[in-house]
C-alpha cells in the first residue's frame, strides 16, 4: 500500500514539473507577444499622427546602435509595411494604419488564448497541490 501511495505522488509531482515546464513556456510567450503589442500600438499611434496633421514633420530615425538621425517624414506619403520574411509594400497611411490594428487584434487574441491556457495550468497545479498536502485523498 505504501509503495503504491509513494508512486502516486511521483506520478503527480512529474505531472505537476510538467505542468509547471508549460506554464513557463506559455509566460515566455505572452511575453513576446505583450512586446509585438506595444510595438504596433506605438506604430499605430504614430501613423494616427501623421494622418492628423498635414507637410512635413521632423522625426528622429533609429539607425541602431542606440543611433537616432533626424528626418523629415511628409505626411501624405505612402508608408512601407513588411507583410511577410523580407516582403515589403507600399501602402497609404491609411491602409498601412488598418493592417497594423489587424495584426494588434490578433495579438489581442492570442493572448486572451493564452491567458485561459495559463488558468486551466494553473487550476490543474492547485489541484495537485491540495492533493499532495492530503495524501489520503482519492483523486
Amino acid at each position: 500500500m505504501s509503495e503504491e501511495l509513494d508512486e502516486k505522488v511521483q506520478q503527480k509531482l512529474l505531472l505537476y514539473q510538467r505542468l509547471q515546464a508549460e506554464a513557463e513556456a506559455i509566460l515566455k510567450n505572452m511575453g513576446a507577444l505583450e512586446a509585438a503589442l506595444l510595438d504596433y500600438q506605438k506604430a499605430i499611434m504614430t501613423l494616427g499622427y501623421l494622418l492628423e496633421h498635414e507637410g512635413e514633420l521632423e522625426s528622429l530615425v533609429n539607425i541602431g546602435g542606440g543611433t537616432y538621425v533626424y528626418s523629415k517624414v511628409k505626411s501624405g506619403e505612402n508608408i512601407l509595411i513588411e507583410i511577410g520574411k523580407d516582403v515589403i509594400i507600399e501602402k497609404s497611411p491609411a491602409d498601412a494604419k488598418k493592417i497594423l490594428e489587424e495584426r494588434k487584434e490578433k495579438i489581442i487574441e492570442n493572448i486572451n488564448t493564452l491567458n485561459q491556457q495559463i488558468n486551466q495550468i494553473y487550476n490543474q497545479m492547485q489541484v495537485i497541490q491540495q492533493d499532495l498536502a492530503t495524501p489520503g485523498r482519492k483523486r
